[in-house]
C-alpha cells in the first residue's frame, strides 16, 4: 500500500517495487496526481513480478525521462573509470556538448541520425574544420554504443553515419625538415637560451631524440634516466603516457646511447626526469621559435606547419627513404593500420621519387658490360648459337637448310619474319623434327607410315659436353 508525504508544496509517494524495496517518487504539488502516480506504479510492479511486462522497459522509461546532458556526465566518468586520462574525457565531453546543443537533443531518444548530422551541418558551417567534426562525430558513436550497452537505450542510431572526406579541408598538415634544415636547427638550438626549464644542449638533443625514435612530445617527458638501457640500446615508455595505453620499448642507434650517455649521468636520480620542466605545454612554440633563430621557416611553401609533432613525421619519412620494410616501419612507429603509416606519416618529395626510377632497370641495349656479360651466360643475347643445339632451331625455307640466326629472323628494318607453321608431314619432317631425305619421303608406290609417336629430343649428351667444356678458372 502506497503512502504519501508532503513537504513544503510538493507531494512524494512511497511503493513496494517488484523486487520487495520501498522507493520514493517525487509527484507534485497536487495530491490526487500523486495518488494517481502510485496507482500506476504499484500496478507496474504487480504486472513485472507477475512475468507479464518486461523489467527493462521500466528502466529504459526511466533513462528517457533524464536529460541527456546527465547522461554526458555519466559517460564522462566512465571514460575517465575505464583509464582514459582527464585531458581525454574533457575533450570528448566537450565534442558531445557541441552535438547536444546544435541539434537540440534533449532525451536519448531524440540521439538520432539526422539530428546528429545536422548538429555536425551546424559545425561545419560555423568554421569548424571537418576533421573536428569528425571528432565530434566519433565521440557521438561512441556515446551512443555506450547507451546501449548500459541499458540505457534499446538500439543503437548512429552506426551507419560517416565522416567528411577530411582531404578536401586540411587545416593544420605537417612538413618534414630536410637534412641541411634539420642540421641548421640543431646547431642554433644548442646555441640558444633556455626555454620554460630546458637549456639549448637540452633541447637540440631532445629535438635529436624524437627525429630517431618517433617519441611524442607527452611520451618524452616522461622519460626519466631508468627509462633508458644504453647498454642494450632500447628506452622504454610506461603504458600510462603512450597514446595507445601500452608500454612501448623503441631501439636507439649506436651513436644516439653514446650521445645521451653524458646527459643521462648527471642526473642525480634515475626517478627525475631527463628533459624536466613545463616545455611539453608549448612544445611546438618552442620548436617555433628555434627554427627561427635557424633560419628555418615554421610554415613551407606548401602550407605545411613544421611543429613539434613533425618530427615524428620526419622519423616515419627518413625510415621510407632508408627502404625500411613497411612493416617495420609500421611497427616502430606503433601504429595501428599501415595505411596512417604511408600515407599520413611518409612524405616523400620529388627527390626521392626520381631516385627510385633510377633504380630501374637500364634501356634496351643500354645496359653496363656485366650485365651484357650475364645475357651472355643465360644465351639470351643475341650471339651465335652452338652446333650443338641447332638441329632444335627453325631452317630457312629455302633447300639450303640454313640456320636461321638473329640476323636472319631480325632484319635491317627489324621487321620479324615469320616462320612456316605447317605440319610435320608437309615440311617433309617426321614426328621428331628430323626432315625426312628423298629415300625415306611417301611416294605413290611406297607409302611411309608416319610416326604418331613424339619423341621428347636427347640434349643430354649436349648439355654434358657443353658443361664438360666449361673451365672454373
Amino acid at each position: 500500500m502506497a503512502s504519501f508525504r508532503q513537504r513544503g508544496k510538493t507531494w512524494y509517494f512511497t511503493y513496494t517495487n517488484e523486487t520487495g524495496l520501498r522507493v520514493e517518487r517525487k509527484a507534485g504539488p497536487i495530491r490526487r496526481v500523486a495518488e494517481e502516480l502510485a496507482r500506476e506504479a504499484e500496478s507496474e510492479a504487480a504486472r513485472i513480478k507477475a512475468g507479464l511486462v518486461d523489467p527493462r522497459d521500466k528502466i529504459y522509461r526511466e533513462h528517457e525521462a533524464r536529460d541527456l546532458q546527465s547522461h554526458v556526465l555519466d559517460y564522462h566518468d566512465h571514460v575517465k573509470a575505464k583509464g582514459g586520462t582527464l585531458k581525454h574525457a574533457h575533450m570528448v565531453r566537450a565534442h558531445l556538448t557541441r552535438i547536444v546543443e546544435n541539434g537540440g537533443i534533449e532525451r536519448p531518444s531524440d540521439l538520432t541520425a539526422t539530428r546528429v548530422q545536422a548538429a555536425l551541418a551546424a559545425l561545419r558551417d560555423s568554421g569548424l574544420s571537418l576533421q573536428t567534426c569528425n571528432h565530434a562525430l566519433r565521440a557521438a558513436k561512441a556515446f551512443d554504443r555506450w547507451l546501449n550497452r548500459d541499458g540505457r537505450t534499446r538500439e543503437m542510431g548512429l552506426t551507419h553515419l560517416s565522416g567528411f572526406n577530411v582531404k578536401t579541408d586540411r587545416r593544420h598538415d605537417r612538413g618534414v625538415l630536410t637534412a641541411d634544415e634539420f642540421e641548421a636547427l640543431i646547431h642554433a638550438t644548442r646555441a640558444a637560451g633556455a626555454f620554460r626549464g630546458l637549456t639549448g644542449d637540452d633541447r637540440a638533443l631532445l629535438y635529436v631524440v624524437a627525429s630517431y625514435t618517433g617519441l611524442r612530445a607527452s611520451e618524452l617527458a616522461s622519460l626519466t634516466a631508468a627509462s633508458f638501457d644504453l647498454e642494450a640500446g632500447v628506452v622504454t615508455v610506461k603504458a600510462a603516457y603512450t597514446k595507445n595505453r601500452h608500454e612501448a620499448t623503441v631501439p636507439l642507434r649506436a651513436d644516439l646511447a653514446a650521445l645521451l650517455r653524458p646527459m643521462l649521468n648527471r642526473r642525480r636520480a634515475a626517478s627525475e626526469p631527463v628533459w624536466p620542466g613545463t616545455w611539453v605545454e608549448k612544445s611546438s612554440k618552442m620548436l617555433r621559435r628555434d627554427l627561427e633563430t635557424a633560419g628555418v621557416v615554421y610554415i613551407d611553401a606548401s602550407g605545411r606547419f613544421r611543429d613539434f609533432h613533425a618530427l615524428r613525421h620526419r622519423f616515419g619519412s627518413e625510415l621510407a627513404r632508408a627502404g625500411v620494410a613497411p612493416k617495420a616501419a609500421q611497427n616502430l612507429m606503433r601504429h595501428s593500420s599501415i595505411t596512417l603509416t604511408m600515407d599520413r606519416y611518409t612524405h616523400l618529395g620529388v627527390y626521392d621519387t626520381a631516385t627510385a626510377v633510377e633504380s630501374l632497370p637500364a634501356l634496351p641495349g643500354q645496359g653496363s658490360p656485366p650485365e651484357r656479360e650475364a645475357l651472355r651466360a643465360t644465351g639470351t643475347d643475341g650471339s651465335h648459337i652452338e652446333n650443338g643445339f641447332a638441329v632444335y632451331l627453325p631452317h630457312d625455307t629455302a633447300n639450303s637448310e640454313r640456320i636461321l640466326t638473329d640476323t636472319d629472323v631480325m632484319g635491317q628494318g627489324r621487321e620479324l619474319v615469320v616462320m612456316k607453321r605447317e605440319p610435320l608431314e608437309l615440311q617433309c619432317s617426321d614426328a621428331s623434327g628430323r626432315i625426312e631425305t628423298q629415300e625415306n619421303q611417301s611416294t605413290p608406290e611406297r607409302i611411309r607410315t608416319s610416326n604418331l609417336r613424339f619423341r621428347r629430343p636427347n640434349i643430354d649428351s649436349v648439355c654434358h659436353d657443353s658443361v664438360s667444356g666449361l673451365s672454373l678458372g
